[in-house]
């Protein structure tokens, strides 16, 4: 029993490093847009084609669309211009990078996006970051163009 404990505190003493302790969304932002599903699935693709940011995973029956890890701007709860917000501000990382998630989904019959950055990593810091949302902002006014 007690090594049972042991290896159970030791597990969950170890933590990955640069792994950031994201905070989660309280609710999920969510974005209808005017287009159905099949040309908000297009466009999103073509979104990412156009920053030059890989697709790992597209899979419609799944609704998902996974990046990726991309470059991501790091600041601090005043900075207008940061992609994500990291806690510790007086330790701001050099890089950054992080993921989209897009979900393409019907809600109450409007097709809408979800889209969220994961897999928040600084290299060899850990802080917790959360998005501005700015990236999943962007990525919807495209595909509602």
């Amino acid at each position: 029993m007690m090594k049972l404990l042991a290896a159970i505190l030791i597990f969950t003493s170890c933590t990955f490093k640069g792994a950031l302790n994201k905070e989660p969304y309280t609710s999920l932002p969510s974005y209808p847009v005017s287009k159905n599903i099949e040309e908000a699935w297009k466009s999103t693709l073509a979104f990412f084609n156009s920053k030059n940011i890989p697709v790992v995973h597209a899979e419609k029956s799944s609704e998902y669309i996974i990046t990726a890890p991309v470059p991501v701007q790091c600041g601090n709860e005043a900075d207008s211009d940061a992609d994500i917000i990291i806690a510790d501000t007086g330790n701001l990382p050099s890089t950054a990078t992080a993921r989209y998630k897009v979900k393409v989904t019907q809600v109450y019959g409007q097709t809408t996006l979800i889209p969220t950055l994961e897999d928040i990593h600084t290299g060899d810091q850990s802080h917790a970051a959360k998005s501005t949302g700015k990236l999943e902002k962007i990525l919807s006014e495209y595909v509602n163009k």
